[in-house]
């Protein structure tokens, strides 16, 4: 039986920019706010504890601007007198925000995570979005209500300029941000050393920063949670609907399959559209939950050896479907995206060694 606490909303698959390194199909197609009442009414029953996340995803997610506004106030209305509180949080490229839907994330206590690839940003992301962005993530900082990060994605070819890119981001005065690793493309041996050169730079800087202020500004060196061995929770305590509509049990499943969503393998982890869903979910939730079951980190491997094996097994924590995404199967983990986890780690052991010692790092991002 289901026990959910997480809700994903791929509003659409459409989106206002054409990121270089973004494999994901773009289609002007968009769940409604009658898909995502029904879809709400069907799983309430199914929400389990006092505190409910509800993401919003895309594509661009604020194409679907309504769409989110009537969500929220949905979930506000069935909810009221309940005791349970819902937390949203939207990826986006900020690039439509507008006072309207800032005063709104605002008023509702939004966790936004904005797309912003610092110096890389007109390149790889839109040409003259640069300085937009960055002032759009100042902007929220200062907005009472909303809690910003920034997220930027990091290319091969961008690899050796991780430290510039973490300097630039903390000149511009951004106080959280996270790097995230483009994994739909091979990095060679050049790209990950040039990147590690680079991080241990970037973790130099960043110890400065803390030594004079106390604090970080750079969530992947933030202290990781307690070793567990990765096991992957779709269907079993998150959904998702996306598009057409059609449910899933998570978005990295959605976004796996996104070029290929009839194929065998989409169909062993989609619990098929929004109303055969509702009409025989007794049925096909048994059927499907068990494919995700097994995406677990015992029943993985790498080239050279079972993830089982691996001494550091349970600091990975890598989603089977990121890990993936380079076209490997899944279960199937690819040398070099075990090599830069592993350099990451490091390099966050360093820093926190380094600087840290006893005390926890400030950091308050959930």
């Amino acid at each position: 039986m289901m026990k959910l606490s997480i809700l994903t909303f791929v509003i659409t698959e459409d989106c206002n920019f054409s990121c270089t390194y973004c494999k994901q199909k773009k289609s002007a197609v968009y769940l409604t706010s009658l898909e995502i009442e029904s879809f709400l009414s069907f799983v309430y029953p199914h929400i389990e504890g006092e505190l409910i996340d509800i993401v919003f995803y895309g594509g661009e997610p604020l194409l679907g601007k309504e769409q989110i506004r009537q969500s929220v106030s949905y979930l506000q209305a069935v909810s009221s007198g309940g005791g349970r509180r819902f937390r949203y949080t939207i990826t986006t490229n900020g690039s439509l925000l507008d006072d309207d839907i800032i005063e709104f994330f605002g008023r509702n206590h939004f966790i936004v995570y904005l797309s912003f690839d610092g110096p890389g940003q007109d390149r790889f992301r839109k040409s003259g979005s640069f300085a937009s962005t960055g002032e759009m993530a100042l902007r929220l900082a200062r907005t009472p209500g909303i809690d910003v990060a920034v997220n930027c994605v990091i290319t091969p070819q961008q690899g050796d300029s991780l430290a510039t890119t973490v300097a630039s981001l903390v000149e511009a005065g951004i106080s959280k941000f996270r790097i995230a690793l483009d994994l739909t493309r091979e990095w060679t041996e050049d790209h990950i050393q040039r990147f590690e050169a680079s991080l241990v730079q970037a973790r130099r800087f960043l110890s400065s920063i803390y030594l004079r202020t106390g604090e970080s500004p750079f969530l992947n060196f933030a202290p990781p949670p307690s070793p567990f061995m990765f096991r992957c929770d779709g269907g079993k305590d998150r959904l998702t609907l996306a598009p057409g509509p059609e449910v899933w049990g998570c978005h990295r499943a959605w976004e796996y399959f996104s070029g290929d969503k009839l194929s065998e393998g989409a169909a062993q982890f989609r619990f098929g559209d929004l109303d055969a869903c509702m009409r025989s979910f007794d049925r096909i939730h048994p059927s499907i939950i068990p494919n995700y079951a097994i995406l677990r980190h015992d029943f993985a491997h790498t080239p050279e050896m079972n993830c089982i094996d691996c001494p550091d097994v349970r600091e990975c924590g890598i989603c089977p479907f990121t890990a993936a995404a380079s076209g490997q199967r899944l279960g199937s983990i690819p040398g070099w995206v075990c090599r830069l986890l592993k350099l990451q780690r490091r390099q966050r052991k360093l820093f926190l060694d380094e600087n840290l010692q006893s005390a926890r790092l400030n950091v308050d991002f959930n």
